[in-house]
């Protein structure tokens, strides 16, 4: 991605000036001032279209650093559209110079979750349960959060082992013609047993 002050580059005029010299380069201003808050609000107004009909959906959360060593967090949401396409949209992006504690994390979370959904949903935590403790927030009253599981397992690694299970009862039925129902069953009961493992004495609520 090109910065905006390559517009003022004489190097980057010449070679816009040789493709068409008619074009009038506009300034750096311009670009900064009129044309990227437009293409900002437009996405943002897309984004809101998409996600304003969606009904079941996740929320990831995602620290990272720039090239230039700045600390930032993101907030993205992961659904499947109308069309059975998984769709995925960045719904903020901030400069996180704070402490990566819990707290600060579910303070910029939940700031998400107010201005951008305004919906209750249910957390569920992976092997970092211990260190992002739920706050005083997360269960007051008016808090977005319905309920808040916390499971202390891998869950990168148990999908594929559910997978190649479900596989294997498939595999080993005998007649695929005569088995059907049976092997539906015991699909449906692993898949049973799955849930079972994940879920606590608290259900996660809708």
């Amino acid at each position: 991605m090109t910065p905006v002050y390559a517009v003022e580059k004489g190097s980057f005029r010449d070679l816009v000036k040789v493709l068409d010299p008619r074009y009038i380069m506009p300034s750096r201003k311009h670009f900064s001032k009129v044309e990227l808050p437009r293409l900002c609000n437009a996405c943002r107004a897309q984004v809101e279209k998409d996600v304003r009909s969606v009904v079941h959906y996740a929320l990831t959360t995602d620290l990272w650093t720039s090239r230039a060593t700045q600390p930032y967090v993101s907030v993205t949401i992961h659904y499947i559209s109308k069309d059975w396409i998984l769709c995925a949209r960045c719904l903020q992006t901030e400069y996180f110079p704070d402490d990566h504690t819990g707290a600060m994390i579910a303070q910029d979370f939940n700031m998400v979750l107010n201005t951008c959904l305004q919906r209750g949903f249910s957390r569920l935590l992976d092997n970092m349960a211990e260190f992002f403790r739920p706050t005083d927030q997360d269960s007051g009253q008016g808090s977005p959060v319905d309920c808040l599981s916390n499971v202390s397992l891998p869950l990168a690694k148990v999908i594929p082992i559910a997978n190649g299970q479900i596989h294997s009862i498939c595999s080993e039925t005998p007649s695929h013609f005569v088995q059907d129902l049976l092997m539906i069953e015991q699909v449906k009961e692993f898949a049973a047993n799955v849930y079972e493992a994940f879920s606590t004495s608290q259900q996660l609520q809708k």
